[in-house]
């Protein structure tokens, strides 16, 4: 296992999942926050908004969205059908105060009502992908949740996708993406992710990315592209 059962797991990481302690016969569970992170002045280095030719009704669109939980160690068996859902943070949580293990974002009013709700299920060992992607030196093992249902932000705009909004928000106000504490407060505030199904594994999330798809129009072709946030270390 990647950590005791009586020892506390590092608090750079996240866990995710649920499984039967095989010494107290005790139910464990893991669910964790993260919040994303876009580097200082990211946004300089983003297309130009006429450039962009991912378009719907003429309105610049992303073509995809969603979040990637990274692991490389667990806990259990692979092959347990799991079920995670992510919830939308309404605001992000801040360094000047202290989070316990039993912090509940539920009952503290951390999630957005009416915000993104999305149920996953998953196998750690993703039976989606031939044996041989698995066991590539190139592929680490992640938890995929799509963020592509139709998205409405706290100001009522309606969008495609989540990656559409976060598109939109950064020709909208660029200064936003100019250093962590503007994006988590008016842009991303974060995820929670719950077990909620399953029994079995257990995953240790290393790192998160928040990735958007979109096309860029050259001079004589249109290229694929993407943006993607890492998630931060701060909260989990």
């Amino acid at each position: 296992p990647p950590f005791p059962h009586s020892v506390s797991p590092p608090p750079t990481y996240g866990y995710l999942g649920t499984i039967r302690d095989p010494e107290t016969g005790n139910v464990i569970k893991g669910n964790f926050m993260t919040q994303f992170c876009t580097l200082k002045d990211y946004a300089r280095t983003f297309p130009a908004a006429d450039s962009i030719a991912s378009r719907l009704d003429g309105k610049i669109i992303a073509d995809s969205c969603e979040i990637r939980l990274f692991f490389t160690k667990f806990y259990g068996d692979s092959l347990s059908t799991m079920k995670v859902t992510a919830y939308e943070m309404s605001k992000p949580m801040l360094e000047n105060q202290r989070y316990y293990s039993n912090f509940d974002p539920k009952k503290e009013g951390y999630l957005r009502q009416g915000g993104i709700v999305k149920e996953r299920a998953y196998t750690l060992a993703d039976q989606s992908l031939s044996q041989t992607t698995r066991n590539s030196s190139s592929y680490t093992p992640n938890i995929c949740i799509q963020l592509n249902d139709a998205y409405t932000d706290r100001d009522g705009n309606h969008y495609n996708n989540y990656g559409s909004y976060i598109i939109n928000s950064l020709y909208k106000d660029r200064a936003n993406f100019s250093d962590q504490l503007k994006f988590i407060k008016n842009v991303v505030p974060g995820f929670y992710f719950e077990s909620t199904g399953g029994i079995g594994s257990m995953a240790n999330i290393f790192t998160s990315k928040l990735i958007v798809y979109f096309r860029v129009a050259g001079e004589d072709s249109v290229f694929n592209a993407l943006i993607e946030f890492g998630g931060t270390e701060e909260v989990v």
